[in-house]
């Protein structure tokens, strides 16, 4: 994909201030939804997985079944309790280290809206963010998903210990 120049990009320094303004309203909204909705979305996900994982560990252990078959189900769902805590983690480096994209991405715009110049380089830097930000969220994402497979092996565990001690 090939880049406008400085020069083509510094054509209409009154459209470039009007592009800036656009930008720094399209950017702040991002910074919003990164910070707000994000968070609340992993927070209930993250919640919710915890809850049940940890739910299912409480009310398997008292059920009669095979020691071994038990430990397993029960480590499973503990193993479903400690990945959405580290995929929490994870998710918080992640916006932390997105908000500050985001926050250069505001800082160049706010420059181009003062000086009307604009850098075909530093916009060729930003096109590469959602790419950036999709990549970043991919270890959490995978915690959480493995999460749920905890829990389904964590129930076949303890379907097969009930069956085996019928």
């Amino acid at each position: 994909m090939q880049h406008q120049s400085d020069v083509e990009l510094n054509d209409d320094e009154n459209l470039n201030r009007t592009v800036a303004r656009y930008m720094l309203d399209t950017l702040t909204d991002l910074s919003k939804t990164l910070t707000v909705e994000t968070v609340a979305i992993a927070k209930w996900l993250l919640s919710s997985l915890l809850a049940v994982n940890g739910a299912a560990a409480v009310a398997t252990w008292p059920i009669a079944m095979s020691p071994g078959i038990k430990v397993a189900s029960c480590a499973c769902f503990a193993l479903g309790v400690l990945l959405p805590l580290v995929a929490g983690y994870m998710s918080l480096k992640t916006s932390k280290t997105m908000s500050w994209e985001v926050g250069k991405m505001i800082g160049y715009w706010l420059t181009v809206a003062d000086d009307g110049e604009r850098v075909a380089s530093i916009e060729a830097d930003h096109l590469d963010l959602p790419r950036k930000a999709e990549r970043a969220g991919q270890p959490a994402m995978r915690l959480g998903w493995t999460s749920i497979l905890a829990f389904v092996l964590g129930l076949i565990f303890a379907g097969a210990g009930i069956l085996i001690n019928r």
